[in-house]
């Protein structure tokens, strides 16, 4: 690409995101009756914040010569602490408007998404309301709101515009209803990215494991754009079909299944230590040997357990609380890790690890009780942590010793 084209498209940008909307709040906007309202829904991205697609609000009047889109998934970096609050579930979230060539040219031609249009079919009157509702969140003194990834985001607010707007004239569809958890609509979601599943899976508590409604499932834009399509809306007494019709404006890229590759590494890490413990039994000082190892073990767990804490008493995340991974990742690891540094073989370390024992015990036979749902990496980990935790609770040193030799010879 050349400097000159490059150049071009940024400057088109650069004027679409600035000049358009400005054009259209600059003086009060009616729409004309031939206007046309619709639902845009774009797919999943590469990135982790694309991960679970978007959702825009277009308007569209050649007589008004208006074309924009409205976005409910925008925010502000320069909001003071924005990471701090968006740790903590406290960022405000933004209303913002752009015309419809500098939204199809992010998706098209910088984010390679897929995009779905899903004219809606509404007279007049109803499309005046529904932009005036519009224009009014759109005021600054409204236009802000408290985020929530489940129940107040880029999707949930149009479907509540749609419930305010029409009233009782308009009608969700018997969509199909899957029956699904939270977690395993963002496991669906996250088939291309294990990592972040990993992640995910590690932060949220139990509550993320509570059956999502037919309405509640609409956090997600696609099943949004599926709900569009099926709800109904009344003109002067007639049923009619909600959506006119549905077009789409990018083809959605096809997107491979990725490997499970924190699941295999999991395992391959406690195969690999638990080899390796039973070659250390041979010698006469396996705990200054893996010293290091718990050391950095345990800490990483500590901190781990550190964030979960930090999640579920200190932000106003609705589904970080209630979370039993605390039962294998409690913060206190941190302590025992210090601890390991400079006294290995001292009695805390010794009655630390034997109650650790016992409640990783308790959760590995528990497993498929507990009301949440674990990572599949989790379960070697768990072992992982059993086994160096009986090692150091337990002087497995002195039972190999009377052992005889034959029956223990390993491999080097």
């Amino acid at each position: 690409m050349s400097f000159v084209r490059l150049f071009y498209q940024v400057f088109m940008l650069a004027f679409c995101l600035v000049f358009a909307p400005v054009r259209l709040f600059c003086q009060p906007v009616l729409l004309s009756d031939d206007a046309q309202i619709s639902l845009l829904t774009v797919s999943e991205g590469d990135a982790l914040y694309s991960a679970f697609g978007h959702t825009g609000v277009r308007f569209r009047d050649e007589k008004r010569g208006l074309d924009v889109v409205f976005n409910y998934g925008t925010f502000d970096f320069n909001t003071p602490g924005f990471y701090l609050k968006f740790l903590r579930g406290q960022l405000d979230y933004v209303l913002a408007v752009e015309s419809f060539e500098a939204f199809m040219w992010t998706y098209r031609d910088i984010e390679k998404r897929g995009v779905r249009e899903q004219v809606l079919n509404l007279s007049p009157e109803q499309k005046k309301v529904l932009f005036g509702l519009i224009q009014e969140n759109y005021k600054p003194g409204n236009r802000y709101y408290r985020y929530d990834f489940f129940f107040d985001n880029c999707a949930t607010k149009p479907r509540d515009l749609f419930e305010r707007a029409f009233g009782d004239t308009f009608k969700w569809g018997n969509q199909p209803d899957p029956q699904k958890t939270f977690r395993v609509l963002l496991d669906e979601a996250l088939d291309d990215k294990r990592w972040a599943k990993f992640g995910i899976d590690l932060i949220l508590g139990q509550k993320t494991d509570r059956i999502a409604t037919q309405r509640e499932i609409m956090f997600l834009p696609e099943y949004l754009r599926q709900a569009v399509g099926n709800a109904s809306i009344s003109h002067q007494g007639q049923k009619a079909a909600f959506v006119v019709y549905e077009v789409v404006l990018i083809p959605e890229p096809v997107r491979p299944s990725g490997i499970d590759l924190p699941t295999w590494l999991a395992w391959a890490l406690f195969v690999v230590i638990l080899l390796k413990m039973m070659a250390s039994f041979r010698t006469q000082a396996p705990m200054l040997k893996w010293r290091g190892v718990d050391t950095v073990l345990f800490l990483f767990f500590g901190v781990s357990g550190c964030l979960i804490v930090f999640l579920w008493f200190f932000t106003d995340h609705k589904v970080t609380p209630d979370n039993w991974n605390l039962v294998w990742l409690s913060p206190t690891h941190v302590l025992l890790g210090v601890v390991l540094t400079t006294r290995p073989a001292s009695v805390f370390v010794k009655r630390y690890t034997q109650i650790n024992c016992l409640l990783i015990c308790t959760l590995l036979l528990f497993w498929g009780i507990v009301p949440q749902d674990f990572h599949p990496a989790f379960f070697p980990l768990c072992l992982m942590l059993l086994l160096r935790s009986a090692v150091l609770g337990f002087d497995f040193q002195k039972v190999a010793a009377r052992v005889p030799q034959a029956t223990i010879k390993l491999p080097k």
